[in-house]
């Protein structure tokens, strides 16, 4: 009766063993679309597991504003998410702020100028973007680092 019993108990516990690997993800190296790594303290390279999958990318030409093609972006420097849920970029080479949906898939607002104390301005190659505490009569109350 104490083999049957172990034998039970080793065939329920590796039922619940591979139940519970089926449902996790590990993430292959073959399907990423990038190698990840570290370096050690002799400087070589030591290949990570990945901390995340993409899930898909937005480059700007799939994506439409007023009827027109955004066009692909040139050279975006910073992201954000804003509290309500839009992600705010700062296209850097086309020197503009884009404000998307939630999932990405929209255009809500393309900013290539604000008020600079009453004179309209133009964005510099725009580095930073972030959500405004103070609410600053800022277009869609953001503020923008931007180079001149």
């Amino acid at each position: 009766m104490g083999t049957m019993n172990k034998l039970m108990r080793a065939i329920i516990l590796a039922a619940v063993i591979i139940t519970l690997a089926g449902k996790s993800r590990i993430a292959l190296a073959s399907e990423l679309p990038y190698d990840t790594y570290n370096y050690n303290f002799y400087e070589d390279i030591v290949y990570t597991p990945a901390a995340y999958i993409p899930s898909g990318a937005v480059s700007g030409t799939q994506l439409y504003y007023e009827g027109e093609s955004l066009g692909a972006f040139s050279n975006p420097q910073d992201i954000c998410k804003t509290p309500d849920g839009k992600v705010v970029v700062a296209d850097t080479g086309n020197n503009r702020i884009i404000i998307l949906n939630n999932d990405m898939t929209e255009v809500i607002k393309v900013i290539t100028d604000f008020d600079n104390n009453g004179t309209k301005d133009k964005f510099s190659s725009p580095k930073e973007v972030r959500r405004s505490f103070q609410r600053e009569p800022l277009p869609a109350e953001y503020l923008f680092s931007h180079h001149t």
